[in-house]
């Protein structure tokens, strides 16, 4: 769930973004440790490409594989969800 993969600079070697790099590497790492601590995961969801990206902690949370995960919306719903919620996030 890297939302930085895409940024390209001009110089890959700069003093800048390397501080920058190692600044985003510990705060990433301060994250994780935060949400495995408090058993808490992080989940997000494209509504345009219906792609859903869990963070490794949910798969931990419901007892899960994330190697059987396929990353769309439908197979969330479909294996996730609880039914009673599922009427409500299908009218979305």
């Amino acid at each position: 769930m890297n939302k930085w993969h895409n940024i390209q600079p001009k110089c890959e070697n700069c003093e800048l973004y390397q501080s920058f790099l190692k600044e985003q590497s510990e705060v990433e790492e301060t994250l994780k440790c935060a949400l495995n601590i408090t058993r808490m995961g992080i989940w997000e969801w494209n509504l345009l490409t219906q792609y859903v990206d869990l963070s490794e902690e949910i798969f931990n949370i419901i007892g899960r594989d994330s190697t059987e995960f396929d990353n769309t919306f439908e197979f969330v719903l479909n294996h996730y969800i609880h039914p009673q919620s599922q009427v409500m996030l299908q009218s979305l």
